[in-house]
């Protein structure tokens, strides 16, 4: 089991795997389209799982993983909080969310979470483009 599991692999979520596999982690990746994870996954590297459901990507993180949420907006990410396999697999993890979001965004997804009885929400923002995440020359910030 691994106990990170990115959602969404366009040029950032894809950065943001291959940055996480440089530093060792053992990686669950899902995007709506399955092929772009299976790519991911066939890259050499520590194990990366793709999963083609969100319900089999969730169940594959240890019970105290985190999901870090790299979709391409806010309605990617509530259109996906509308799913009962994420649902589900909410209780006990924590979502990292760095899909593009104003802040008044963040607090509503939040507040939606928390109904969620997921572990904690973290909003978060990246500075750079995905080759300075890849170089690990980016800035994460973390909002509470």
């Amino acid at each position: 089991m691994a106990s990170v599991c990115i959602l969404g692999l366009g040029k950032m979520g894809s950065a943001m795997c291959r940055r996480l596999r440089s530093q060792g982690l053992s990686l669950v990746v899902w995007n709506r389209t399955f092929q772009k994870a299976q790519l991911l996954a066939e890259e050499p590297g520590p194990p990366t799982i793709a999963k083609a459901s969100l319900e089999e990507a969730i169940s594959s993180l240890t019970p105290n993983g985190i999901i870090l949420s790299v979709m391409s907006d806010t309605s990617a990410l509530l259109e996906l909080l509308g799913d009962p396999a994420l649902v589900k697999g909410l209780p006990g993890r924590v979502l990292a969310n760095m899909s593009s979001a104003s802040p008044d965004e963040g607090r509503e997804l939040a507040k939606s979470t928390a109904g969620l009885h997921a572990a904690g929400y973290l909003d978060c923002a990246y500075c750079g483009p995905p080759h300075q995440v890849l170089a690990g020359a980016f800035s994460l910030l973390f909002f509470c």
